[in-house]
């Protein structure tokens, strides 16, 4: 079962049904009134962890929607440098940067 969320269950509905207007409005790191909330939305991984650089500091992220919407909240500060850490439901592993954390190009 998913964890609550920062974000309202409409807009985790509308993510994961590719309907959500703004998705970098709600992915990657985001000032909230608990604190710096990342969010990431990786469909068909069992676990995601957030990987803070330098030094590799390892959290487990939440989930908070079945779908494959992870989420966690960090002390209010600076955007730290890092990497997400994706596990899939057959247990291979992969690094990646996060694309939201960079911000809309366009």
């Amino acid at each position: 079962m998913a964890a609550p969320s920062t974000l309202s269950a409409a807009e985790l509905d509308a993510l994961v049904a590719g309907r959500h207007a703004d998705p970098f409005g709600v992915l990657g790191p985001h000032r909230t009134e608990h604190g710096l909330a990342v969010r990431t939305f990786r469909p068909g991984a069992s676990g995601v962890a957030f990987i803070e650089r330098p030094g590799g500091v390892r959290q487990a992220m939440r989930p908070v929607h079945p779908a494959g919407v992870f989420e966690l909240v960090l002390p209010a500060g600076a955007v730290p440098d890092y990497r997400l850490q994706v596990t899939s439901i057959s247990g291979a592993t992969e690094e990646i940067d996060d694309p939201y954390r960079f911000g809309p190009l366009f």
